[in-house]
This record gives C-alpha cells, structure tokens and sequence, in this order.
C-alpha cells in the first residue's frame, strides 16, 4: 500500500506501516515493533495510542503491553461507512443538478446544442472528462493529426475500459503504419477495447453514450487547438450514423503473436469450402441445404457460419454476407465441391 493509499483509509504511512506488521505477527510489543520498523520506541508508543483511539489496535488481555491488529473489516468499517455515505450525498447533489440543468434547457436553442472548446488543455480535459463520464459505450473515430491530446495520453481511455464501459474506435488504417504503436492500440486491444481499421476516416470523434459527442478541429499547425461539444440533436444523430456506417466496413484488428497489431487483411483468407458456404448464404439456402450441398451435417454449417461471424466482428448474417461482399471472398457461380468433412 502506498501512502495515498494509506491516507484514503484514515491512516497515516507509518501507522499502515505498523499495522500491517501486526497483522502478519499473533502480538508485539512497543521494543519489538521499534526493532523491526527502525524508528524509536517512543514513537512506537505513540504511534499505537492513536491507533488504539482510531480503533485500529487492541491491547493482549493477559497483558497490556502488548498490541495486536484489529480485523480489517472491523477496523475501518466506520471509515468504509463515512465514506459510503459522503459518496450518496455527492450523487444526491449531482442528480439534483442534473435535473435542474435538464429542466432549464428542455427547450435549448441552437447555440446551447453546440459548444466551442478553445485550447489544448481545455480540449485535452474535456476529451478525458467525457470518457471518464460514460456509463454505457465510447464510439471513436481517430484519424491523425493529433493536436490537443498526445498519442500516449490513453490514462481516460484506459479506465473507462477497466470500469466495463464498451469502447468501439475505429482507427484509420494509416495509423497501423506508424512506427511503435504510439496510440497504444495493442493495449487498448488487450484490455477489452473492440477496434476495426478503415481507409480514410474523415472525422475524428468521441461520442459518449449515444448523449454528446466531441469533435476536434482540424488547424493549421501554429493555430490554438478547439474543438465543438455535441449534444442531442439531428447532428448527434448524424454523428452516430457516421459512425455505425464506417463501422460496419472496417477491419477487425487483433493483436498478433509479437505484440503488433494486425488488420485481417494480413491474414488468411477463407478456405475454398467456406468461401462455398458462403456463395450458398448469400443464395438464400438453408442450413440443412446448405449442408446437403457441401456434403457435411447442419451443426458443421452453423459452427462455420459462427466461426465467420466472429472473425469478420458480425453478429447477424446479413452482415456476415455484406462483409464477405466487401472483401471479395464471394466466388463467381458454378457447382459447389463436396467437402466431405464428417459433421
């Protein structure tokens, strides 16, 4: 535990240093605490009176120059209580406000559905403000260049991530080239970000729980860094199918054995007997016809199906047919080879 760590549970550092000393040890004395932390005994002893007044220490029974720990569940419960309570006020303040922020601009005007970020630190703070505000889902579009928020700056990012929030960030596929992952794309990746690349991303955007997006402006490069804050509007709307468009045409990426990051386009593509299967999707059969056709069972057909759904990012067959469509993996017609793989 750190210091800061220490201090959000009512302790000072050397009283966490102390404490956790005895709860690794049955009891000790004032002499044997002073030996092992190497600090003077009186300030032992000090040190354990105002543990004991915070309820964080006890005296031995049989003999009162002797300490123990205070279980942890018992020893900071009041502290764990303060804190809960001082939390539920702080929400209680903030709906309160948001409910009167919402009952004053039900009725808002085109200027208030818009703000104008000016400065690189205004932009940078609004951008990690919003991110660290989600609740639900971050959609991303990123493309260079990067001019208020520096490619490693991903601390919002990141604990949004950690909180369960769903990200999805479509990268422009220009950004897979630059040397040494500066975006941390490969991090993003590997805690749970869902990312795809594209070829040519005209905007760059984050919108925060389909409820307000922010979008940089592209300046010269002398110029102050500003940026525009959407609200609910036939903009946000717009903003959202923007997004929903490009990303239903982007790669999926996926992190490689060496830690790089890679676009499907570098890998295989789909087996003869898939690129059948798929030809006999976009058809119209059925499963079971589809199986007759290729020679193999019904469950082989749908293992496929939902093989390829999960590699391409897809999660219905319509999508599944578009994206082969997109990457050319549709052959032209002709009679189907049987397969022959057991079912």
């Amino acid at each position: 535990m750190t210091g800061v760590m220490y201090e959000l549970v009512g302790m000072a550092p050397d009283e966490g240093a102390m404490y956790r000393l005895l709860l690794r040890t049955a009891a000790a004395d004032p002499a044997e605490l002073a030996d092992q932390l190497r600090i003077p005994a009186a300030d032992v002893v000090t040190q354990l009176h105002a543990m004991e007044r915070k309820g964080l220490v006890t005296r031995v029974v049989s003999t009162q120059d002797r300490f123990r720990a205070v279980r942890p569940e018992l020893a900071f419960a009041p502290e764990l209580a303060q804190r809960r309570s001082q939390l539920e006020t702080v929400e209680s303040i903030i709906s309160r406000l948001g409910e009167e922020h919402r009952s004053h601009h039900a009725s808002r005007g085109a200027d208030e559905l818009i703000e104008v970020v000016y400065g690189r630190d205004a932009v940078a703070h609004r951008f990690a403000q919003l991110q660290l505000g989600a609740e639900r889902e971050v959609l991303g579009l990123l493309r260079e260049p990067i001019q208020a928020v520096p490619p490693s700056d991903t601390a919002a990012s990141q604990a949004a991530l950690d909180s369960g929030v769903e990200y999805r960030t479509v990268y422009d596929l220009a950004l897979l080239d630059v040397p040494g992952d500066p975006y941390e794309i490969a991090s993003s990746l590997r805690r749970g970000e869902d990312a795809r690349a594209a070829i040519g991303v005209p905007v760059k955007m984050v919108m925060v729980d389909r409820e307000v997006a922010i979008v940089p402006l592209e300046v010269p490069a002398r110029a102050e860094a500003s940026a525009i804050v959407v609200h609910s509007s036939g903009l946000l709307d717009a903003l959202a199918a923007l997004f929903q468009r490009i990303w239903a045409t982007a790669t999926p990426l996926s992190v490689a054995g060496d830690g790089s990051v890679q676009a499907y386009r570098t890998a295989a593509a789909p087996s003869p007997a898939d690129r059948q299967l798929l030809n006999l999707l976009v058809a119209g059969l059925t499963d079971q016809a589809i199986a007759t056709q290729l020679g193999t069972s019904m469950r082989t057909v749908q293992r496929r199906v939902r093989d390829l759904s999960e590699f391409t990012g897809v999660r219905t067959r319509l999508q599944l047919v578009w994206q082969a469509t997109l990457r050319g993996w549709l052959m032209p017609p002709g009679p189907p080879e049987r397969s022959g793989e057991p079912g």
